[in-house]
């Protein structure tokens, strides 16, 4: 895929389908997105990404009559797992693609009258360039809705991650860590991003969440962490990385010995009309 993180071994994206810590922090995010989607009964709605069956399903019983749902994904045993948990529902309604190349969608101008996307905005490196793609793609008057991670998010790791390299004298990596956390945004800069892309009624709203793990063994090994966010925290350190992490595990264990590890997660809902 154009413009995104380092490929993920498939087998791992499919553990996101069964690990329950994955599929809770989904539907939660999940349904911040349902509240804010408005029934319809006409016109064709363009999911971006497809983490798991409960966002596809959860927005086809919202979408009734002629509606139609098109759900677009790279990662093609991901998107047919998704297709096969789906049963066969809504059969003539909801279309499966995976030739997504985000820098130019396969879609014409004025296509849908909404598109709805969880945490893809943080596979991309040209965010500007991924909003001018979805406003192309919108019909007038249509609905932009996605989520992803705001300011503030993950800082047990950026704590850990900066006190790490400054043990082991590492401080020209210093700022990559600033960097990556800076990739997470302030709700303020979402929204000017927005209206600079043509958007209007922009809205920002922040929702605090946690993650919990029993210890980091458990943290490392979660699909969330393989899938989600290893592939971009592991371009932080870079030929520096497992050791930093490894020695991240032993002070997470010592750090949380009596208590389970929390990971926050500031999660943005973005939305604005065409």
């Amino acid at each position: 895929m154009e413009g995104s993180a380092p490929p993920v071994n498939d087998k791992i994206f499919m553990a996101l389908l069964e690990d329950v810590q994955a599929k809770e922090f989904f539907i939660e995010l999940d349904g911040l997105l349902l509240k804010r989607f408005v029934e319809q009964e006409r016109g064709t709605t363009l999911q971006l990404g497809c983490a798991t069956p409960n966002l596809t399903d959860g927005l086809m019983r919202k979408i009734s009559g002629m509606g139609k749902l098109v759900v677009i994904d790279p990662r093609l045993p991901l998107l047919d797992a998704v297709r096969f948990q789906m049963g066969g529902k809504y059969p003539g309604r909801v279309f499966f693609k995976s030739d997504l190349k985000w820098r130019r969608l396969p879609f014409d101008d004025e296509v849908f009258n909404t598109v709805i996307s969880n945490l893809f905005w943080d596979e991309t490196d040209d965010r500007d360039a991924l909003l001018l793609e979805l406003y192309r793609v919108l019909q007038p008057g249509g609905s932009l809705l996605l989520t992803l991670y705001l300011e503030d998010s993950f800082h047990e790791f950026y704590d850990l991650f900066s006190e790490t390299i400054t043990k082991f004298d590492l401080l020209h990596l210093a700022p990559a860590v600033q960097a990556s956390e800076s990739s997470h945004p302030p709700e303020e800069q979402l929204l000017k991003a927005l209206e600079d892309s043509g958007f209007s009624l922009c809205r920002a709203t922040g929702v605090d969440t946690s993650v919990r793990f029993a210890g980091s063994k458990e943290f490392v090994t979660s699909a969330l962490y393989q899938t989600l966010w290893l592939p971009a925290w592991s371009e932080i350190g870079g030929e520096e990385t497992e050791r930093i992490l490894w020695h991240m595990r032993e002070a997470m264990d010592r750090y949380f010995a009596d208590r389970s590890l929390g990971m926050t997660v500031r999660v943005g809902v973005l939305s604005g009309i065409k």
